[in-house]
């Protein structure tokens, strides 16, 4: 087997470093079976694993379909690469990752599966901000970006301006 890249962290759980599936070289999936309740995780890559600088995690928490759904639902929690060697997710409200419904839900055989993705770091790149912007998180993006509050006048969608941009 290749060596390990990341390691998983549900809370409550010892860390997993070995994925339950590879459906690819760049794809895998963790299935964490609904033994013990957890809402968060830590997702991060091992340390003194090379990887290309080019390229960033996808994290994914993978739910069964709805009805009248062939494949599974992808909720795209956030990402992790260069600069940012780890995160923490929240699933969900307490229990909820254990099988019981709610963001963790029951993936594949009542098991919470993680889906960690490697992609051009772009396209992640990408992704979180879209999340942030849907989720509302301005002042999270604005950070992320480099931009501290107080260069910020006035208010996202509300006519502001950043100084020195």
């Amino acid at each position: 087997m290749a060596t390990p890249l990341f390691g998983l962290l549900p809370a409550g759980y010892p860390v997993i470093t070995t994925p339950t599936q590879t459906p690819s070289p760049t794809s895998f999936l963790y299935a964490f079976p609904p033994t013990r309740p957890f809402s968060h995780i830590a997702v991060f890559f091992l340390p003194d694993v090379p990887r290309d600088d080019r390229t960033a995690a996808a994290i994914y928490l993978i739910t069964p379909p709805s009805p009248g759904q062939a494949e599974p639902n992808h909720k795209f929690l956030g990402g992790i690469g260069q600069g940012k060697d780890s995160a923490i997710f929240k699933l969900g409200p307490a229990g909820a990752a254990a099988g019981g419904g709610g963001a963790g839900g029951n993936g594949a055989g009542g098991n919470v599966v993680i889906g960690v993705s490697l992609e051009p770091a772009d396209a992640v790149a990408a992704k979180i901000m879209e999340l942030f912007v849907r989720v509302g998180c301005w002042f999270l993006l604005l950070r992320w970006c480099g931009i501290s509050s107080s260069r910020w006048h006035g208010r996202p969608g509300g006519g502001g301006a950043v100084e020195g941009v």
